[in-house]
């Protein structure tokens, strides 16, 4: 028989990986909408959390006999054994895979939110050589791993304490005159994740409405979202409605990084192709004009990675999904090492794509390089935007609780709703402000990780587990060095940021 072309033959294999991740995501969203999956992003409320769970079933595991001794009637000089039977029931979850499965599915929707759009334009920040994208894809995996490792010691610390949160397992372990630092922290990453989130739908939905010739600025345009979705999605008391945002902020990723790869591999962004012309100067590929910059302006990529994989806080709620008992913890680091894997490798490889395709003018927002007559393009910016807006109230609801512990009102569960609903609208207004002004998310996905990324990621996990002493001579040495690391990235990384942002020509 005559053998097929072989452009036959990538054609065959390009429709079979996609029909693979259509399958994929098919199976994705039944698991979750089958076992209501806990929304994307860092709950606020741990009655919500609770309410999201995967059904569970109550299964007789175990029958006992034990014998009492009770004196015997009208003498009670002599003792009779009376036999008492106790069945002990625990509640199970219906399918350990099926728990795993979601568990891992909402780990890597928390972790892939608007910050990994932001990783190309951290390699742009210090060179426009096809040759650094190896050693930063590298780079990025080792920095991947320590957050994975620090994301399981959290779990671990808050499984030994019987905490809910970080903050609890900090107070418990660290002290509660400090705890207010984990809760500044916290509330300053999540209001920098918040404004990152509002410059990306700023610049979402502008580009859709000038694809489809709306006549709307990026003001208007992002006014007209915030006001008309993201700010009844804030006011909502219960954010369980918004969970199959979570099956869409997935879905899009994926998708993102296939069409990315596409593009990456095809001719329509390459000097002389179809899209080439149609972009500003400033957003076409440039490669080997300004060569490496120094070595410091490194530092701008490792600061955005502190965040692309910082969902430390929410490490109580993943530990807490398993049953407790001795499996409790070991599901917990096979969950840690599953979802840390896909998380990795998705961020390797928009790093990858977006930086081979448009160099030193990678953008903030990658998809903000992508022509707008581009009909993928157009798609991908429709889903992340959908799943940005979703994402955006369970994020303000972290900073909103936060902001209340810092005010000493408990946080969310111990406010009432005319309470949660004044800060939100507040904070939501103040976000909103500084949205209008930035236009580049990559800026505050820098600054925030180097800053507040780098305590939550590196420090704080390391000093709460110093303090557990249930660790090896080795461990400790670690987590030592993780410390003196973090303290070196928040200061070094933050002023790199900053002039990246302010001064770049310092950097070149």
């Amino acid at each position: 028989a005559q053998q097929p072309e072989p452009k036959h033959r990538t054609m065959r294999i390009h429709r079979l990986f996609l029909l693979q991740v259509a399958g994929t995501a098919v199976q994705a969203f039944h698991a979750v909408t089958a076992s209501r999956v806990a929304p994307p992003h860092h709950q606020a409320d741990p009655r919500q959390l609770q309410a999201l769970r995967p059904p569970t079933t109550i299964k007789q595991v175990a029958s006992t006999q034990s014998w009492t001794e009770v004196p015997h009637t009208g003498d009670e000089s002599t003792l009779t054994m009376v036999a008492t039977r106790e069945e002990q029931l625990v509640v199970e979850p219906e399918d350990d895979s099926k728990l795993m499965n979601v568990a891992m599915f909402n780990l890597i929707k928390c972790a892939l939110g608007s910050g990994v759009l932001a990783l190309p334009s951290g390699i742009a920040a210090m060179s426009d050589l096809k040759s650094t994208i190896l050693p930063s894809a590298l780079f990025l995996t080792v920095l991947g791993t320590v957050s994975a490792y620090t994301f399981y010691n959290v779990g671990r610390v808050c499984q030994q304490t019987g905490s809910k949160s970080m903050g609890e397992a900090w107070e418990r372990q660290v002290g509660k005159d400090s705890k207010w630092i984990v809760s500044f922290a916290t509330a300053s990453l999540t209001f920098g994740c918040c404004l990152a989130y509002s410059i990306v739908v700023g610049d979402t939905f502008h580009s859709l409405a000038t694809t489809t010739n709306l006549p709307l600025s990026r003001s208007a345009a992002h006014m007209l979202v915030t006001l008309g979705a993201m700010f009844p999605l804030c006011m909502l008391n219960n954010l369980a409605s918004l969970a199959p945002v979570s099956v869409v902020g997935v879905i899009g990723t994926f998708l993102t990084v296939v069409f990315m790869g596409w593009r990456c591999m095809g001719p329509g962004y390459k000097a002389g192709g179809r899209l080439f012309a149609t972009l500003a100067p400033a957003l076409k590929p440039s490669f080997g004009i300004r060569g490496q910059g120094k070595a410091l302006s490194s530092l701008v990529l490792v600061s955005m990675s502190a965040l692309a994989f910082l969902i430390h806080f929410t490490a109580a709620d993943f530990v807490n999904t398993f049953p407790k008992g001795e499996k409790q913890l070991k599901s917990f680091k096979t969950l840690t090492v599953k979802g840390f894997s896909w998380t990795v490798g998705l961020s390797v490889a928009v790093l990858a794509f977006g930086y081979l395709t448009f160099g030193g003018n990678a953008a903030g927002n990658i998809l903000n390089n992508y022509a707008s007559a581009d009909v993928g393009a157009t798609i991908c910016r429709l889903l992340m935007g959908i799943s940005v807006v979703g994402s955006f109230p369970f994020c303000l609801a972290s900073c909103r609780a936060a902001v209340l512990d810092l005010m000493g009102r408990g946080g969310s569960t111990a406010a009432t709703p005319r309470t949660n609903r004044m800060v939100s609208a507040g904070l939501l207004a103040l976000v909103t402000s500084f949205a209008l002004r930035l236009k580049d998310a990559g800026i505050v996905v820098a600054i925030n990780g180097a800053l507040m990324g780098s305590a939550l990621n590196y420090i704080f996990p390391a000093v709460m587990l110093l303090k557990s002493g249930k660790t090896a001579r080795w461990e400790r040495n670690l987590n030592r060095s993780l410390i003196v690391i973090g303290v070196v990235m928040a200061m070094a990384g933050g002023t790199v940021s900053c002039l990246n942002a302010f001064a770049p020509h310092l950097l070149r």
